[in-house]
This record gives structure tokens, C-alpha cells and sequence, in this order.
């Protein structure tokens, strides 16, 4: 996952499944959330997942991510829902003030400061 400003892109994987790339914007208080879908190559099956994630403190990464489990020609699916707990979070990008519309502008900066300063 990066970020770039006030923007995610994600491509979640599992080893060899991985997910389409997406996009997803930072919410004013911090969270972010996407979903996004794989289809096997070599097989009847998706995945689609949905994440929602959230940095209560510097550094820290919480969230939840469920996923669909469907296979072609096999009726019904497998649900699962899993937490993200602790996780750590780490950036390379410093958070500065931008003039003319950007995170200062839309208020999201105050949120994002708190997530990265604390």
C-alpha cells in the first residue's frame, strides 16, 4: 500500500493470489476503505475483499478485512471476516501544509497530522 497525499493505492496479497489494484481517499477522521477483487487464473474461483483500516495512534495500523469465497458451478459462498490488530505502520512521506485545495485546505489535514505526528 501507498500513499500519496490525501490518496491510497492498494494491491493486497496472499503469496501467489493477488488482488487487483485500487484506489481509496482519506477520510477526515483518518480511515480509509476499499474492495477489491481476484479471479484465479487456473481455477472457477474470487475472492472479493473489502478493507477498512484506520491509524489510531503513529505508527499503528487497525482495521478489519472480509472477504467472499465464490467458485463457479458450486452454489453458495465462504464468508470470512478477520481484524487487523497492531500492525505496524510506517511512512517515508513527510506531511506539509498545500496551498491552494489539497489536505490543508479540505480540513483532512489535522487528521492526517494527527496520524503521523503522534
Amino acid at each position: 500500500m501507498s500513499q500519496t497525499g490525501e490518496s491510497i493505492n492498494a494491491r493486497p496479497n496472499y503469496g501467489d493470489i493477488a488482488f487487483t489494484s485500487v484506489g481509496s481517499s482519506i477520510q477526515p477522521d483518518g480511515s480509509t476503505s476499499y474492495m477489491t477483487t481476484f479471479f484465479a487464473v487456473d481455477a472457477p474461483i474470487s475472492i472479493e475483499a473489502s478493507w477498512t483500516m484506520n491509524g489510531p495512534r503513529s505508527g499503528e495500523l487497525v482495521g478489519t478485512v472480509n472477504e467472499v469465497w465464490r467458485a463457479t458451478g458450486i452454489p453458495g459462498e465462504a464468508r470470512l471476516s478477520q481484524d487487523i490488530i497492531n500492525a505496524v505502520r510506517t511512512s517515508t512521506t513527510p506531511l506539509l501544509a498545500v496551498d491552494g485545495g489539497g489536505a490543508a485546505a479540505s480540513g483532512k489535514a489535522s487528521s492526517l497530522q494527527r496520524l503521523f505526528q503522534r
